[in-house]
């Protein structure tokens, strides 16, 4: 009876254990989402049931969020009630399970694919309902993590002589330095050959004219943003890092490991093993 919201039919309270509860007044069943990619409508689907007899009248408010620079930056936010507002939590009686659909438009910049975060707010007179899930606290209620992706491939300028192969799965393309005083801002350009298996880890070392370590840098792609697991053949990722004591430096060591067994991903450059796995790229004075 309702645009994008439909009642589901429900003869009993369904097992509670992977939902989010919402002041044990509505538990949020199930959630899917579209592929998301910048600019482009996704759907999302909300699935929700009433615990007890619903009076209120609750705003629903989904957020998008993807991690910069230690904080978080929203690509999307809506809110809404159920249906369009066509069909409101109150009258909703316990046990019923509705449907709920809407419509998703992330936007912004992204330098290359990122793990978003869909957080699902229940709100009733400005203020956020409490929300659980297997009776454990979970704020702020992060119910999804999804990959959203530039329309287009990225573009890489000033490309490697030869790129280098990390593991089969991914390709070091480019790398721009950028110099700030006695630091240094590294830009990694990786292209992904195919799917990486997992989550793996980037160092960077600086070293001086003698291989001594003067500044390392580890993280994921893009400070977190951009896990090499959501990677597919394609995807192309700008990775900034920032080192610090970078005056006396000479050499950049590049490299890709597992964070759990610390073990590196084979490095060959033309089909050759590079020495401990790592590529060296030469600084040259600006």
């Amino acid at each position: 009876l309702y645009p994008q919201s439909t009642q589901l039919p429900a003869a009993a309270i369904r097992d509670l254990k992977t939902a989010v509860i919402y002041d044990d007044q509505l538990a949020l069943l199930e959630t899917t989402v579209d592929p998301l990619t910048l600019n482009e409508v996704a759907k999302l689907s909300l699935t929700w049931q009433a615990l007890e007899n619903i009076e209120a009248d609750y705003t629903i408010a989904a957020q998008l969020l993807i991690p910069e620079n230690g904080n978080w930056r929203k690509i999307d936010e809506q809110y809404s009630f159920p249906g369009l507002g066509l069909n409101p939590t109150s009258g909703w009686q316990q046990g019923d399970i509705h449907q709920d659909t809407w419509s998703l438009l992330p936007d912004g910049n992204l330098a290359g694919p990122a793990l978003a975060q869909l957080l699902i707010h229940v709100q009733y007179e400005g203020r956020n309902l409490a929300s659980t899930l297997a009776d454990q606290p979970l704020d702020p209620p992060l119910v999804l993590s999804v990959p959203v992706r530039p329309q287009e491939p990225l573009t890489v300028d000033n490309k490697l002589s030869e790129a280098v192969n990390f593991g089969g799965s991914i390709e070091l393309a480019a790398v721009e330095i950028r110099s700030e005083g006695d630091d240094l801002l590294a830009t990694l350009w990786w292209q992904a050959l195919g799917e990486p298996d997992k989550d793996y880890a980037v160092f960077l070392h600086l070293l001086d004219s003698q291989d001594v370590l003067l500044a390392q840098n580890d993280s994921t792609p893009a400070s977190g943003a951009s896990p090499t697991g959501i990677w597919q053949k394609g995807d192309v990722i700008g990775d900034e890092h920032f080192l610090s004591n970078a005056a006396e430096a000479k050499t950049l060591l590049i490299g890709v490991y597992d964070p759990n067994s610390g073990e590196r991903l084979a490095a060959t450059l033309d089909g050759q093993p590079l020495p401990d796995n790592a590529f060296r790229f030469t600084l040259t004075p600006e």
